[in-house]
């Protein structure tokens, strides 16, 4: 006599199979899902990197009221805002980022954005160390997310206006 049903010990086993085959499932679509959002908060740092990188270069070399060889913050400048040239931004952090007139930007709650501005010599491209001596400087705008560095823009401006 042949059986035609399934016994309890072979359907306990099927099930031991498909749940492991639904497990390694879930895995992988975990990953997929976690890749997704990685590469979302790259997207997003690299625009809110380039909209503050365009923002700096558009400024002028120098402060023009300042004396030349001047860095950084001049009298009055304590908000974004008042920035009037490119070595302001120099260690600008700003987390949430915000807009220009101090609105938080939609989307960028758990952000940060930071400057680094550097005066580089001009024959070897090498950092100056006396600060604002300099015809060119390099401007680098880095944003995180929840402190992972998530994306980092580099431009270089020089006296006569030109940026690379």
């Amino acid at each position: 006599m042949q059986r035609q049903a399934f016994s309890y010990i072979e359907a306990v086993i099927s099930v031991v199979i498909l749940s492991s085959a639904v497990i390694s499932g879930l895995g992988v679509f975990g990953s997929y899902i976690k890749g997704i959002n990685t590469t979302e908060e790259i997207t997003r740092a690299q625009s809110l990197a380039s909209e503050l990188l365009a923002e700096i270069v558009s400024k002028p070399f120098e402060d023009t009221v300042a004396s030349e060889g001047s860095f950084g913050l001049e009298a009055g400048e304590t908000e974004r805002i008042d920035f009037d040239d490119v070595d302001d931004y120099d260690t600008w952090i700003e987390r949430p980022p915000q807009n220009l007139n101090g609105v938080i930007m939609d989307g960028s709650v758990g952000y940060t954005r930071s400057v680094r501005i550097t005066n580089m010599d001009v024959a070897t491209m090498s950092i100056v160390t006396t600060n604002g001596s300099s015809s060119v400087k390099k401007i680098e705008v880095s944003v995180y997310k929840n402190s992972k560095i998530r994306a980092s823009l580099i431009a270089i401006r020089t006296r006569n206006g030109s940026t690379n």
